[in-house]
């Protein structure tokens, strides 16, 4: 195996205390048994050892040998240096950061360096480059990519290795896997049912929905929620899942409708309910964190929530005028409308003014 290592370059380490971070974001350490942070020389040493019986092939362990070399030619420099292996978390995402974010607090706390030498090898790892950037002044950055010439074997090897890590790492098996075992499950689902003939749309939601989530990271919004909300968390889970419901009644409906203003307007008054209960989940959500939290600021979820029951009322009404050919909307439901919009409006000038004094009285 011939290895190619390309670097960033380093920066002037003179004056202060100088650390090498060595980062392991996704805690590929943590498979070898070896516990993080590891500070010093000694402790170094050890878990390089370590790590040489169970991922000596891994970049991640050439990028282990980099940031030591960098320690000990600093050291040989006359550099006043240290070293540290810090690793986040097997889940990725939002939550790896933090716990990466506080081990880097728990070592500079100990260490108290000056500057930093930052080694990591991947794209996942150079997230943590920020969190390290506003803590410490960065002096230099090592990324360590291995460019590998292996046999056929070792490259069915190489091959087999990268899909137990789809399989195995929940940062990856989540897509590669779980949205699979989905798509089957689903198919199995409508088989039972007699509804192939739907799995077209079925698997579109699926994928798409899939591809929106990883997108824009929804699902390390979820996990942030969960771990500042549990409450808000299961009510967001079950309000997808009742706009889910509509989504997938609007497809089943769509096809059997006539193409007539009064079909439409049923359709719509049937789907309504999964669209209104999803945001009234939302909001009673929001409101029991707020509950329990001692937030003043609760009357605006309780307002969201009065505010989504006027519209229901009135949208349903409006609806079934439509679906019995009546498109002139009665006297009673627009006096109706007209008179709950006045007791809203009042009620949110009352509970304002009452959370201002509130507030104040807090202040003062």
């Amino acid at each position: 195996m011939s290895s190619v290592y390309c670097t960033t370059g380093l920066r002037g380490l003179m004056g202060n205390k100088v650390l090498v971070i060595y980062v392991d974001i996704d805690d590929d350490l943590g498979e070898a048994g070896v516990s993080t942070p590891l500070i010093g020389k000694d402790e170094i040493q050890v878990a390089m050892e370590r790590a040489s019986k169970y991922m000596a092939t891994d970049s991640d362990f050439n990028s282990m040998v980099v940031a030591y070399n960098i320690y000990t030619e600093l050291v040989q420099d006359g550099e006043d240096a240290e070293i540290a292996f810090i690793a986040g978390s097997r889940s990725g995402g939002v939550r790896a950061q933090r716990i990466f974010a506080k081990k880097l607090d728990e070592v500079l706390t100990k260490i108290k360096p000056g500057e930093a030498v930052v080694v990591y090898d991947s794209p996942e790892d150079e997230k943590a480059l920020p969190i390290i950037q506003s803590k410490i002044k960065v002096a230099g950055i090592e990324k360590v990519v291995v460019e590998q010439h292996r046999g056929v074997e070792e490259t069915y090897a190489v091959l087999g290795k990268y899909l137990r890590k789809l399989v195995n790492d929940p940062h990856y098996s989540r897509i590669f896997v779980g949205v699979p075992g989905i798509l089957l499950i689903a198919l199995a689902v409508m088989s039972l049912l007699g509804l192939l003939r739907y799995a077209a749309i079925i698997i579109a939601l699926i994928v798409g929905g899939a591809m929106v989530i990883r997108g824009l990271k929804l699902d390390e919004v979820v996990e942030n929620w969960w771990e500042n909300s549990a409450v808000m968390t299961v009510a967001g889970v079950l309000a997808s899942i009742s706009f889910i419901l509509m989504v997938v009644n609007a497809a089943l409906v769509s096809e059997a409708l006539p193409r007539t203003p009064q079909a439409y307007a049923t359709a719509l008054d049937d789907m309504l309910p999964y669209g209104v209960f999803g945001l009234l989940l939302l909001f009673f959500g929001k409101l029991i964190s707020k509950v329990l939290a001692r937030d003043v600021k609760l009357w605006h979820d309780i307002m969201g929530v009065l505010v989504v029951i006027v519209l229901y009322y009135v949208s349903n009404g409006v609806l079934k005028s439509i679906s019995l050919g009546q498109y002139i909307i009665s006297q009673q439901l627009i006096y109706g409308l007209v008179g709950s919009s006045l007791g809203l409006i009042s009620l949110y000038v009352m509970l304002l003014l009452f959370e201002r004094r509130v507030l104040a009285q807090r202040n003062s």
